[in-house]
């Protein structure tokens, strides 16, 4: 009897569930047929359903989408209501973009991806993807197979990764992909290379079927042995090594390689990126006659190569937390940025008067000069104020704007 009396109650729970549900679901219905008589009477949602898709495609363009962001405009849309959401989720403009920040995200969102992927149909796709600082989770690795099946969709496509990500696992997966659509291209491993590996020649080690319309490659110090793009189209090559990061430089054949590409016009390079030639001062000249813009910081060998760089379209000319070399150029020779018009000394020790002279010299043309120091003692003003006499009337003469 008691027995009975157990299942009993155990029956009477499972209606007064059952019972629950049907009501949830009609206090659902309830709400919704509420909400769209209350809606009924609200003047944007009588607008005619091709002025409310312009509208959301104006926010979406105001949206940025460099970093992932805690609400994205695409999912507010479509959660105000079901107008909306009908509207929004037939546009596939408003789903070709999709962030992941790894460390900030409470679990991997396969179900978003998915979403984002099927609803953008066959537009091209800005994927960001940051596992760096996110631990180990094999949900990352998910991730990115999905992303690599639509690869002929891919336009704009970053990768942050750290050692406990096995990102390396997908190597062979990636090796001879074609990416007909990819514009730019970020892949950051943060894996450690084995010395061995310095290659002489820098030659695709992924997407091996060509990527034609690529342009802009960022890079980490792992990146070349590991997950290296394309780079003959590129116009512009950040390299950022990680402080800590135990990775080889680049050698001196194969950081030439880079210095000839001839569509490079903006050139980044944080840390010791590359190894000088032990016959590095029998170089005559290194030429790159298409750069605009170089910004260097950390990496000393970058101001012993000014030395013999010709570039005669540079304009802008950043240097920070750099050694600036002496550079030995004789005045009567042509100046070697003959374009340059700004030129940013940041946070670099305070060269020799001989230094200081020839950078003055090389960089005659600067109309903006900017100049930080944290003070006045360890600063390149301090040198400039000793060089001779005869040098002050030779110190920037066009310049117009001094910071």
């Amino acid at each position: 009897k008691i027995l009975q009396k157990k299942r009993n109650y155990e029956a009477e729970r499972e209606a007064l569930l059952l019972q629950i549900e049907e009501l949830d679901a009609k206090i659902i219905g309830a709400q919704a047929e509420y909400g769209a008589r209350v809606n009924s009477d609200i003047p944007i949602l009588t607008l005619p359903t091709e002025i409310t898709r312009l509208l959301f495609h104006d926010e979406e363009d105001k949206e940025s989408k460099e970093i992932a962001t805690d609400s994205l405009i695409e999912v507010v849309i479509s959660h105000v209501c079901h107008q909306w959401r009908s509207i929004s989720v037939a546009i596939p403009e408003l789903w070709t973009t999709f962030c992941y920040d790894g460390p900030r995200a409470s679990k991997v969102p396969l179900d978003r991806l998915d979403a984002y992927l099927q609803r953008s149909e066959n537009r091209l796709l800005e994927l960001w993807f940051k596992f760096r600082g996110a631990g180990k989770d094999e949900g990352h690795l998910t991730m990115l197979e999905k992303a690599i099946t639509h690869v002929a969709r891919w336009q704009r496509v970053t990768i942050i990764s750290d050692r406990k990500t096995p990102i390396l696992r997908l190597l062979p997966q990636l090796r001879s992909l074609h990416a007909p659509n990819l514009e730019y291209f970020a892949m950051c491993p943060d894996v450690h290379a084995i010395e061995s590996a310095s290659p002489t020649k820098l030659r695709p080690l992924i997407i091996g079927g060509g990527a034609p319309k690529l342009t802009s490659v960022w890079m980490d110090g792992s990146s070349p042995y590991t997950c290296l793009p394309p780079l003959s189209n590129i116009t512009t090559l950040p390299i950022e090594k990680v402080v800590y990061a135990l990775d080889p430089k680049l050698s001196w054949p194969a950081f030439l390689g880079i210095l000839s590409i001839p569509t490079l016009t903006n050139l980044s390079l944080v840390g010791g990126t590359f190894e000088l030639p032990h016959s590095f001062p029998e170089i005559d000249h290194v030429a790159m006659n298409n750069l605009k813009h170089l910004r260097y910081s950390s990496c000393d060998n970058m101001g012993r190569l000014l030395a013999v760089l010709r570039a005669p379209l540079l304009e802008t000319l950043i240097i920070q937390n750099s050694r600036i070399a002496s550079l030995m150029i004789a005045l009567e020779l042509p100046v070697p940025f003959p374009s340059l018009r700004s030129l940013w000394l940041v946070g670099i020790p305070p060269p020799y008067i001989s230094e200081a002279s020839d950078l003055v010299h090389k960089t005659c043309f600067a109309t903006h000069v900017f100049i930080s120091h944290e003070t006045v003692n360890k600063s390149f003003l301090r040198s400039m104020d000793a060089l001779p006499t005869e040098m002050d009337v030779k110190c920037w003469p066009n310049l117009q704007v001094l910071t």
